[in-house]
């Protein structure tokens, strides 16, 4: 039976999510408030009035809207690339783990026999979703030193997987060492991705220097930066280097460990081109901003 890849997603198969991480935050004139990404024009200038009503009861409600620039209040003038980003890696890894449970349900059909291994492998990534939900709304928030040990737990998680989807025997799994695991990343998806776990590491773990990241002195006064939307935006690219390597822990499912049939494994891979591809458009995208600077650079 053929199957379409992209005529699925167009009819959104794949598009079974909730948008917690898609909300915007913002402070208008000392209030704060939230706003979903794709929120509309009117929606924006609606809310921006309330606020000023609030301010100034004895202004008419229709007198500030009217006032207000609705194009002022578009998308294009309200939400930055990095908000873009977030908001794209968000629906992107939604859509991998629904197609992941497409896969399984796809070799339930076809009789295969999972291994704990396996459903292991899918229970880590499926639940993948979550973590990158998480990191996102740090993100927002502007919690640049907070979302690293998130980093860290999704990469971990990714070894994880990787170690895993191809161990058939219980005992081996639950005498696992976690910190064993990395080696399984490098060796089935890039050796050059330890580069970036040697990154969160040092970064989760705090060391003196990283933590002047927030923390200064001048003289005997201490000042310490507790949140920055700035610094939150320069780790965004290990948040598109960490949708690829998922990414690229399912493309290697498919070609690598499960046996498919022709016109399966053809549907998948569509689907992991499309994403790669969008990975590196975000890349693109991250780069091309004045903000940003190279994860080398970082490193």
């Amino acid at each position: 039976m053929k199957r379409d890849f992209l005529k699925d997603l167009k009819d959104g198969k794949y598009n079974k999510r909730d948008n917690i991480a898609d909300i915007i935050p913002y402070t208008l004139e000392g209030i704060p408030y939230g706003l979903p990404i794709n929120a509309s024009a009117d929606l924006r200038q609606n809310i921006t009035a309330a606020i000023f009503k609030h301010i100034t009861p004895e202004v008419d409600f229709e007198d500030i809207v009217a006032e207000l620039d609705l194009d002022g209040h578009s998308d294009e003038k309200n939400v930055e690339t990095h908000d873009v980003i977030t908001f794209t890696i968000s629906n992107a890894v939604e859509s991998t783990a629904y197609i992941l449970h497409d896969l399984f349900q796809t070799l339930d059909n076809n009789n295969y026999k999972t291994t704990i291994g396996e459903s292991l492998f899918y229970t880590s990534l499926f639940r993948l979703k979550e973590s990158f939900k998480s990191a996102i709304i740090l993100l927002r928030y502007g919690f640049f030193v907070e979302v690293i040990p998130i980093y860290r737990l999704i990469y971990e998680q990714l070894c994880w997987a990787c170690f895993v989807i191809d161990e058939n025997c219980e005992e081996e799994i639950m005498k696992n060492k976690t910190t064993r695991n990395t080696k399984f990343l490098k060796e089935k998806i890039n050796e050059e991705y330890g580069k970036l776990y040697d990154y969160l590491s040092k970064e989760a773990h705090l060391a003196p220097k990283i933590i002047n990241k927030y923390h200064s002195l001048n003289g005997d006064r201490v000042s310490i930066l507790e949140r920055s939307g700035k610094k939150s935006k320069i780790e965004i690219d290990k948040l598109i280097l960490l949708f690829k390597i998922y990414t690229e822990v399912f493309k290697y499912s498919i070609n690598e460990h499960f046996i498919l049939d022709d016109v399966d494994k053809r549907y998948y891979n569509d689907f992991v081109e499309a994403q790669l591809l969008l990975c590196s458009q975000l890349t693109e995208s991250y780069y091309n901003n004045d903000d940003s600077i190279s994860i080398d650079e970082q490193i």
